[in-house]
Order: C-alpha cells, then sequence, then structure tokens
C-alpha cells in the first residue's frame, strides 16, 4: 500500500525543520545582504522574511548572486529551502505527529539513483529508471549508513520528522546526507517522495523555490 506522505531528504549540514523551534523569519539568512534575480528583477534581500516576500511578489528565484565557497554556499542553499519549506508548512497548517520511521535498507531499495545527489553529472543519465540499490549493487548498509566500493559513495541516514495537515495529508522529512570517502565531496538535496507504491519511489526534487500544495499530492 502506497505511503500517502510528502518525504523530503535533506543532506549533511542539516538545518532542523522543527515546529517548536522554525526558522525566525527575521533573521539573517547568510549574516549579511546578498542579491537574488526574480521575474528579470534583481533584489537584495537578508533574511527569510525577505526572501518569502519575493517569492510571493516576484515568483520564482532565478538566480543567486553571491561569492562564497563550498561550505558557505551549502549552508545558503539550506538556510533558503527551510526558510521557504517552513513558511511552506505554517501556510498548509502542518504540525508534528508521531509516524513509522522509513530505514535506509528502504531508501536504499527504493530511491531513484538518477536523483542522487552525485559528483559525476552522467550518473543522471546512466541510472534513469534504476534504484540506488540497481545502480550500485555492491552497496552496503549498515544501520543509518550506506557505502559502495566501486561508485565510491557514502550515504547517512541522520534525521526525519513527519507532519499532518488539518485535512490528514502526511509530510514526512528525512535527512540524508551523501557523499565521498575521504571528504572530497559531500552535498545535501531535498526531494519530495510523492508515491511509495511502486518498486521505484515518485521523488520530486525540492528548493527554495518549491511550494506545498496539498492538492497535488
Amino acid at each position: 500500500m502506497a505511503l500517502k506522505t510528502i518525504a523530503l531528504t535533506i543532506g549533511l549540514v542539516m538545518i532542523s525543520l522543527n515546529a517548536s523551534a522554525t526558522l525566525p523569519l527575521n533573521d539573517s539568512l547568510l549574516g549579511q545582504p546578498f542579491d537574488v534575480v526574480a521575474n528579470g528583477k534583481k533584489v537584495s534581500i537578508n533574511t527569510c522574511q525577505d526572501l518569502i516576500n519575493v517569492r510571493q511578489h516576484l515568483g520564482k528565484i532565478a538566480e543567486v548572486q553571491v561569492n562564497l565557497p563550498n561550505m558557505g554556499w551549502n549552508w545558503l542553499m539550506d538556510s533558503m529551502t527551510a526558510c521557504q519549506f517552513e513558511n511552506q508548512l505554517r501556510l498548509i497548517n502542518a504540525h508534528p505527529v508521531k509516524d513509522s520511521a522509513l530505514t535506509l535498507k528502504e531508501i536504499v531499495r527504493h530511491f531513484p539513483a538518477n536523483l542522487l545527489p552525485s559528483p559525476n553529472p552522467a550518473d543522471y543519465h546512466q541510472n534513469i529508471h534504476k534504484s540506488i540499490e540497481q545502480a550500485f549493487p555492491d552497496i552496503k548498509v549498515t544501520d543509518d549508513t550506506a557505502s559502495t566500493v566501486k561508485g565510491a559513495r557514502n550515504m547517512r541516514l541522520m534525521d526525519q520528522k513527519t507532519f499532518k495537515t488539518k485535512d490528514g495529508l502526511k509530510i514526512k522529512i528525512v535527512s540524508i546526507g551523501a557523499g565521498v570517502p575521504g571528504g572530497t565531496w559531500s552535498t545535501k538535496q531535498i526531494f519530495i517522495l510523492q508515491n511509495t507504491g511502486n518498486k521505484l519511489w515518485k521523488v520530486t526534487p525540492v528548493d527554495y523555490n518549491t511550494v506545498l500544495n496539498p492538492v497535488t499530492f
């Protein structure tokens, strides 16, 4: 039976999405103003509320213009995504609930491998219609960590939470880190898991432009 959930994966440096301690709207996203481009207009933003205002009045953000090292860039992307996602939770009146937990073994068995964060762009085309387990048959799962030999990948199940709207829609948050041994590459990504009824789950990437519309799930 398919889980009627929205499941999200978030990588390595986790910005906690917790209904009792949400990202403050007036806190700076980066510690300094930076520019974004939306609807052809360049706008300087600083806080989470600034980002929400841009999304509401100008639409999707087409570009983020700031010069940062990789770690700083990843942190900013996490901050912007957490800001947008938490605001969406507020808009649809979603609240935390207890729920059965997904295991990393289940994720490895069913998650589309072409959407797994990768340092190799060719993986997207090579792994279409394959699960992580099918794309990397040498993958070994130990508790909350999975590693491959040939693919030289590491994955870790870091956290998961479930929210529910007043209409009964469940929103399941799963935090996953992905990287390569030695720390030479690591990244994070958020996904919406829309259908778990098939061998290969239906998954949609999420970022700071995503809108949670219960009608679409």
